[in-house]
């Protein structure tokens, strides 16, 4: 889950969903991989990344 806080850590409001029930991703094999998410402000662009290992099944 990813919530979004002003800089007095006040939730901010969702103004569009672009996610349903389902997966947003699927990754395609184990591995490392490296994530990142751009939130658009009305100001900026906020780009949230990391790098993470997904284990074999």
């Amino acid at each position: 889950m990813l919530q979004l806080t002003s800089g007095d850590a006040t939730l901010l409001t969702a103004k569009e969903a672009t996610q349903g029930p389902e997966p947003v991703l699927t990754l395609p094999s184990a591995g490392r991989w490296h994530i990142r998410i751009n939130a658009m402000t009305l100001f900026r662009t906020i780009s949230l990344q990391d790098d993470f290992d997904v284990p074999t099944q």
